[in-house]
Formats: C-alpha cells, sequence, structure tokens
C-alpha cells in the first residue's frame, strides 16, 4: 500500500481532475508545457515534516505546489478563474476524503514570461497536515 503522502498527492490531482477547473491537471511533470497544452495545472509534493506529539503517532506537514501554466494575451486574468477553481475544488472537503488533518492555503506567486506568447506561472502553495503511525507511514 502506497503512504499515506502518496495516497494524499493522488487524491488532490482526482480531486482537480473531478473539480472541472478548466484546465489539464499532471502529476509531477517535469516536460515543459506547450502552447497546446495550455492551461496546464502540475500538482508536485515540496517538502514533508513530521514532528512526534504523542506516540506511537507522526504530525507531518506537507507542503505542496499547485503550478498553473496560461499562455495568451493577460495570463493573469485568464488565470484567476482557474485558480479559483482550483481552491474550491481542494477546500471543498479538509480532509481530502480522511486522509488528511487540514489543507490550508499559503502562498501564491506569479511568474511572468514573453515566450511564443505571454505566458503566466501562478504558484498556489497549500499546507497539508496529516498523521501516521511511527513505524507504518501507509496508517
Amino acid at each position: 500500500m502506497a503512504s499515506i503522502r502518496e495516497q494524499i498527492m493522488q487524491k488532490i490531482v482526482s480531486v482537480l481532475n473531478a473539480g472541472n477547473i478548466g484546465a489539464a491537471v499532471y502529476r509531477s511533470r517535469t516536460d515543459p508545457v506547450s502552447r497546446e497544452q495550455s492551461p496546464a495545472v502540475i500538482v508536485q509534493p515540496v517538502a514533508d515534516s513530521a514532528r512526534q506529539d504523542s506516540v506511537p503517532y507522526l504530525d507531518w506537514s506537507l507542503t505542496v505546489h499547485v503550478t498553473l501554466y496560461v499562455r495568451g494575451a493577460g495570463p493573469d486574468v485568464q488565470a484567476d478563474p482557474i485558480l479559483t477553481a482550483i481552491n474550491a475544488a481542494l477546500l471543498a472537503d479538509l480532509t481530502l476524503g480522511g486522509l488528511a488533518m487540514t489543507i490550508l492555503p499559503q502562498n501564491v506567486h506569479f511568474e511572468f514570461t514573453d515566450a511564443d506568447s505571454q505566458v503566466c506561472v501562478a504558484t498556489s502553495e497549500y499546507l497539508i497536515t496529516y498523521r501516521t503511525n511511527e513505524q507504518d507511514l501507509t496508517q
């Protein structure tokens, strides 16, 4: 069985795919997003840290980036409804189907590039807290 972290990542992709957010969703994609594939969302784990408040459990803080790529005139304006839909989909169930204790939006960072057209890369950061057994990360 996959770790709770991996189950959470799979759930995020599943929720975004089911949420009609207006963009294709990819997991940990490293290939460039082409003009034809825009808008596109890439979901990636960034960091995961544990602390032990009670034996035999670990409380984890998982940082996840949900990065949106949009091309065209006014790309940040085009990105806004997609970012809004992403946030609504992820926060509709703060436990992500019982896998997490909570999910909390952190920051949104915007980068602009002029490639074959104007490009906006908007990265939304989410902090997800969850609990596992100290000796079995699948429970």
